[in-house]
């Protein structure tokens, strides 16, 4: 049924898509401050020191890889994160 008392303004949605950033990339990244090519840390390790979870954590890889502050060596479940020269700058 129609209800012309409504206003269809209202109905707008607010804010943008998706949810909001929980946790700060940068502080995410001193969490493997020590890490290097040749001693990498597992997602699961790197979530547990952050004390959250491996699905939150993993959320944020792509773009911070993206962004050239990680790096991946090993594939499939050898993969294993360390910060970049770029994540190191960043947190100086």
């Amino acid at each position: 049924e129609r209800n012309d008392t409504l206003d269809p303004m209202d109905l707008k949605i607010q804010g943008g898509p998706g949810r909001k950033a929980q946790h700060d990339p940068i502080e995410l990244l001193s969490f493997i401050r020590d890490t290097t090519p040749t001693s990498p840390i597992s997602v699961t390790e790197w979530a547990d020191i952050a004390g959250i979870k491996r699905q939150t954590l993993q959320d944020y890889l792509e773009n911070m890889r993206t962004a050239g502050l990680i790096a991946t060596t090993g594939d499939g479940k050898w993969a294993r994160k360390y910060i970049t020269q770029k994540g190191r700058n960043l947190l100086s």
